[in-house]
């Protein structure tokens, strides 16, 4: 079985014994009782901005595996509206997409002062240094390719969402 429909697979065990309020070893479990880190206990809001529907399924599962809320836009254009409406604290966001690119998403949102400082992970399979030095000019906050680690890409959104909380103005030090 490919990787794609190992991960989905995954997903719907884990969506079907969450509704169930049991975890896949059987023990009584609620998200909110797991955390997976000890730096973000708060649920943070988590906006994935990518066409690709296996990409998505498998970002959604680990996001609200790590107990996030998560919102998801398939194309640039309602990406940007997504991210206007409900100001997320993290937006994972491909570059190549149907309607608007990624850097032309990261560039309205920098330019937006409602949400200016919403972090931002490129996640693309544009590897080059080329791109990611302009994602990086354009004011992302990080840039990962695709195909990616999973503990690698859970551990760049954790940081970031850490860093996204000691720098807003009501954070506790």
């Amino acid at each position: 079985m490919s990787m794609i429909g190992t991960a989905r697979r995954r997903w719907l065990q884990a969506d079907n014994a969450h509704r169930k309020g049991v975890n896949l070893i059987g023990q009584n479990h609620r998200p909110s009782d797991d955390f997976r880190s000890q730096d973000i206990i708060m649920k943070k809001r988590i906006l994935i901005v990518d066409d690709e529907p296996n990409i998505v399924i498998s970002l959604e599962f680990l996001m609200m595996r790590e107990g996030h809320e998560v919102r998801v836009a398939r194309d640039g254009e309602a990406g940007l509206a997504a991210a206007r409406a409900h100001r997320p604290d993290l937006v994972v966001l491909d570059v190549m997409m149907p309607k608007l690119d990624g850097f032309a998403v990261l560039e309205a949102v920098r330019a937006d002062p409602a949400i200016a400082d919403t972090r931002i992970l490129l996640l693309t399979a544009m590897g080059g240094e080329v791109e990611r030095s302009k994602g990086l000019a354009l004011g992302a906050d990080a840039y990962m390719t695709k195909p990616f680690s999973i503990r690698e890409l859970v551990e760049k959104v954790n940081e970031l969402l850490r860093t996204a909380s000691e720098s807003a103005p009501d954070a506790e030090v």
